[in-house]
């Protein structure tokens, strides 16, 4: 039995592996594709990538919730099956367990994402942010859901 539980394991490990270089591999072509975009910093290219992750897991969950939208579905051709078989409570549900597994504080993202947006151009560094949600994302991503469910 225990033999069973490593080989799960193990195979999980390996797909997080394969799951973190494929975000690799697609944040250095979103990189390239936006060489000459107008980004604070050139090394800002992460947080373009994440596109809308951040507001997904800060605010949007909340709102769909406030609206009591949570029993609803809407997702479009380009979701994954996933997503499709979900409703929005469901999906925000998954991100909020998620999070609280990874250790991940939603006040405390909110205010370091909000410290960031006030500053100006050159002084803007989302990287450090970045660094703490990008596990939930690969995560995610694992899980069965894709770039366009979560950004």
């Amino acid at each position: 039995m225990n033999e069973h539980k490593f080989e799960n394991l193990d195979m999980k490990e390996r797909a997080i592996r394969a799951m973190r270089e494929k975000v690799r591999q697609e944040m250095e072509e979103y990189r390239v594709k936006h060489l000459n975009d107008k980004l604070s910093k050139p090394d800002q290219y992460r947080i373009g990538y994440l596109n809308n992750f951040l507001s997904k897991i800060l605010w949007q969950g909340e709102s769909i919730r406030e609206a009591g939208l949570s029993d609803r579905k809407g997702w479009g051709e380009n979701s994954s099956a996933l997503a499709k078989s979900q409703t929005y409570g469901e999906f925000f549900d998954v991100i909020d367990r998620e999070m609280k597994k990874a250790g991940l504080d939603r006040e405390e993202l909110r205010r370091l994402e909000q410290e960031e947006r006030i500053k100006k151009g050159e002084d803007r560094d989302f990287n450090p942010l970045v660094d703490k949600i990008i596990d939930l994302y690969i995560n995610l991503r694992v899980m069965g859901y894709n770039h366009r469910d979560l950004c």
